[in-house]
């Protein structure tokens, strides 16, 4: 069910990791990788049932904040990738992702 999901997801992170300078959209809304995902109906995910779509954009906007970035700003994949390891590790990963189908494959 998620293999051409994970498949994306890995696409995505090589290609990013090949050019740390390529620029990359926020957005809060489906993206590129949410695309792939087998639980996505129109614009919002249904991994959940209905309230998954307001889980999934509760948890983009505290990322956000949590990165100083806001939606619609276009910035370098390394500034991104750098604010993640200063900001989003540890304990706030656990937070943000708690629930969350990946929780699990985050804390081994």
């Amino acid at each position: 069910m998620f293999t051409f999901f994970t498949q994306r997801r890995t696409e995505i992170h090589h290609a990013l990791s090949k050019n740390p300078n390529r620029s990359v959209r926020v957005i809060q809304a489906p993206d590129a990788l949410c695309a792939a995902y087998p639980n996505l109906e129109g614009l919002d995910c249904q991994l959940n049932g209905v309230d998954s779509e307001i889980r999934m954009k509760t948890q983009s906007a505290d990322v956000m904040v949590r990165l100083g970035i806001e939606a619609e700003v276009t910035l370098p994949w390394k500034t991104i990738r750098d604010r993640i390891g200063q900001k989003i590790k540890g304990s706030p990963l656990y937070e943000i992702c708690d629930g969350c189908l990946w929780d699990t494959a985050l804390r081994e």
